[in-house]
């Protein structure tokens, strides 16, 4: 029998706490030849033990999530990857590349904007594609009459549901957030424009960079936002200090555009559709490159080999090699 007179604390399962409590008690003068197995003594025993080990495990589940290398829960892994300044990939979506022929000119000019929609089908679901960019219509000499005809070639169009979120800017407020509230974004899609109020369409159209990787490249008049993930699993758009980027004004708008994408699943697509039946959509590609969200293995992984090899200011070195 161990030195009773001091709980064994090298065994954390329930029966040894159990035992070495009872062991303990047992020499106890108070407790002299008391039958703890028969007695209420051995609810209460019961107790401590069960608490004991309910607080040993969960101490040891507070310390594995401390560390990136033992951290289990996503957000964990996520708020550890983002002290190492790593963003972990959102889902990406799906690419395919068309042919589109006309049905008519009418009304059409040599523009066609970002944001038509194009559909596909796949095993009874409904897929759908936009593009990103605008596209250049090449029309025909004869504009107008019968036989007149009009098509772009090779327009990337890229799955996903076009959406918004807007944010008016109350620098007062230290704790607001600009988070995107869609768990299923492609954040390279993202793009961000600032408005001066609400009712200004001044900046409508000046699109806001995402922040490069050198923060030394990041001036006071560099029109930059930063991508974060939060521990929700949402993005959040972070917008820089006056020193570190600009710093938009209170009163502001600020709009967010991103795709909603349904990642992996959308691959392989080979038929779309376009606006009336009268258009005709030729694949060039099918849809590929769509995948599913990093898992938290992969960033477990990622994160601390991209910080070892990222742009960075911390030894004597590495500010020389900025200046020069």
């Amino acid at each position: 029998m161990p030195n009773s007179k001091n709980i064994q604390i090298n065994s954390l399962d329930f029966d040894n706490i159990r035992a070495s409590l009872k062991d303990y008690l047992k020499e106890q003068d108070t407790f002299k030849d008391y039958d703890f197995d028969g007695s209420g003594m051995s609810v209460l025993l019961d107790l401590l033990s069960y608490h004991s080990y309910q607080q040993g495990f969960y101490n040891n589940m507070v310390a594995n999530e401390m560390f990136l290398d033992s951290a289990i829960k996503r957000d964990s892994v996520v708020s550890h990857a983002k002290s190492l300044g790593y963003t972990p990939r959102s889902s990406r979506s799906a690419k395919a590349t068309v042919d589109i022929t006309f049905g008519s000119t009418a009304g059409l000019s040599s523009t066609f904007a970002i944001g038509n929609r194009f559909n596909s089908t796949s095993a009874g679901r409904s897929y759908q594609f936009t593009n990103t960019s605008t596209g250049t219509i090449n029309l025909d000499a004869n504009t107008v009459g019968a036989g007149a005809t009009a098509h772009i070639s090779n327009l990337e169009i890229t799955e996903g549901s076009l959406n918004q979120t807007s944010f008016i800017v109350d620098n007062s407020n230290l704790n607001q957030k600009f988070v995107i509230p869609d768990l299923d974004i492609d954040t390279s899609t993202i793009s961000v424009n600032i408005q001066t109020s609400a009712t200004d369409n001044t900046g409508r159209t000046d699109l806001w960079s995402l922040a490069p990787a050198n923060i030394a490249d990041i001036t006071n008049t560099t029109k930059a936002f930063f991508l974060e993930q939060n521990r929700d699993g949402k993005y959040e758009i972070i917008f820089g200090d006056g020193v570190v980027g600009v710093k938009p004004t209170s009163g502001s708008l600020v709009t967010i555009t991103y795709l909603r994408s349904n990642g992996a699943d959308a691959n392989s697509l080979s038929t779309f559709s376009h606006g009336s039946g009268s258009n005709t959509i030729t694949t060039i590609s099918n849809s590929s490159g769509g995948s599913t969200a990093e898992s938290v293995a992969s960033i477990r992984f990622n994160a601390p080999r991209v910080y070892s090899s990222q742009n960075r200011a911390v030894t004597p070195d590495d500010y020389v090699s900025l200046i020069l």
